[in-house]
C-alpha cells in the first residue's frame, strides 16, 4: 500500500485559550488493484476557552478517525469506517473555602458511525468536590450521571448511567499516586439493568527530570461511544489500548498499561505494553487484546527530525 498523507496543525496556549488541532488527509494506492484506492480524513480538535479563570470554562472536542467494523476481521477498506466524536459543555468552579473546591460540569456529546448503525446522542452532567487535605493529598467526591438515546432504538437499548467514587490523588517526592474507587449503575430500556464496580489506578514515576515511568490499571463498565471518546482525549505518545467491538452492548473493560518516556537532548524514546479484556454483558463473548510499541525520536536538526518506530 502507497500512502501520501498531507496535514496541519495548530496550537495555542495562553491564560484565556488552550487549542490543540490537528487535521490530516491521506491518499492510499493500493498495489495490483487488490482493493479500490481511497481517501481517509482525520481530525483531532481539543479546545478549553476560560471565560472567567479559574471559575467558568468551556470546552469543544471532536475526534474524526476509523475504527472497525469488525474487530476481528482483517484489517482492510471494507472493514473500515469513519467515526466521529463531537463534545462540547460547560464547566463551573466554586472555591468554598482555602481548601475546597465545588465544580460542575455539563456535556453534549454526538457521536456518529459511517457503517455501523450506533448514531447516539449523550447528555451527561457531572459534580465535583475537591478537599486539599494536605500539600501533597487531595480528596475527591465525585458523581456523574449520562442518557444515551441511539437514532435506532430497535437495535441498541437506551440507557442511563450513574457513577459515584472517591478520588484520592497523592504526590510525595518524585511519585503521583491517583486512586479512584466506586460504583456504576445502568438502566438499559429493554435490557437487563447492569450494576457493578469501578475502580481505576495510576502511578507516575519521575526516574530522573528526562524518564518518566507510568503504570495504570482499570476496571469499568463502558460502551464503544464512552471508548471512543476516551481514546481521543488520551496524551500524545501514550500508549493506547484497543477499542471494542462496535456494538451497542456494555461490557466490562479491564485494562493494564505500562509507559516508559525518556527525553533526550536531540529527541525522545517512548516504549509501552498493554493488555485489555472486554467482558459484554448481553452475550458470553470475551475480547482480549496485548501487545507493545516503542517509538525512539532523533532531532538532526531544528528543521528535520527522523523516527524510528512499531507496534
Amino acid at each position: 500500500t502507497h500512502v501520501l498523507s498531507a496535514g496541519l496543525s495548530y496550537l495555542e496556549n495562553s491564560r484565556t485559550l488552550d487549542a490543540r488541532v490537528n487535521a490530516q488527509a491521506a491518499y492510499r494506492k493500493y498495489k495490483n488493484n487488490i482493493f479500490s484506492d481511497d481517501t481517509v480524513l482525520g481530525l483531532d480538535a481539543n479546545l478549553l476557552w476560560r471565560i472567567s479563570p479559574d471559575r467558568f470554562s468551556w470546552t469543544l472536542e471532536d475526534y474524526l478517525t476509523q475504527t472497525a467494523i469488525q474487530s476481528l476481521r482483517p484489517d482492510t477498506p471494507s472493514n473500515r469506517q469513519q467515526t466521529n466524536v463531537f463534545t462540547t459543555g460547560p464547566d463551573f468552579k466554586l472555591r468554598l473555602s482555602p481548601v475546597q473546591v465545588l465544580q460542575f460540569g455539563v456535556r453534549y456529546t454526538r457521536n456518529t458511525y459511517e457503517t455501523s448503525d450506533l448514531d447516539n446522542t449523550r447528555n451527561s452532567g457531572a459534580v465535583k468536590w475537591i478537599y486539599l487535605s494536605s500539600p501533597s493529598t487531595t480528596l475527591s467526591l465525585n458523581y456523574d450521571a449520562q442518557k444515551v438515546n441511539y437514532d435506532n432504538e430497535i437495535l441498541n437499548p437506551n440507557f442511563d448511567r450513574q457513577d459515584a467514587f472517591l478520588g484520592i490523588e497523592n504526590r510525595l517526592s518524585s511519585n503521583i499516586f491517583v486512586l479512584n474507587a466506586g460504583a456504576t449503575s445502568i438502566q438499559r430500556e429493554k435490557a437487563p439493568d447492569v450494576d457493578g464496580s469501578l475502580g481505576r489506578f495510576s502511578w507516575t514515576r519521575l526516574v530522573s527530570p528526562v524518564s518518566t515511568f507510568v503504570l495504570s490499571i482499570s476496571s469499568e463498565l463502558s460502551d464503544v461511544g464512552r471508548q471512543a471518546l476516551a481514546a481521543g482525549q488520551a496524551p500524545p505518545n501514550q500508549q493506547s489500548v484497543p477499542g471494542a467491538s462496535v456494538t451497542g452492548d456494555v461490557f466490562r473493560t479491564k485494562n493494564a498499561s505500562v509507559t516508559f518516556t525518556h527525553r533526550r537532548v536531540f529527541g525522545s524514546d517512548v516504549i509501552g505494553l498493554f493488555k485489555s479484556k472486554n467482558e459484554y454483558k448481553l452475550s458470553d463473548a470475551e475480547e482480549e487484546s496485548k501487545g507493545g510499541s516503542f517509538d525512539i525520536s532523533y532531532e538532526l536538526s531544528g528543521a528535520l527530525a527522523a523516527s524510528v518506530f512499531a507496534s
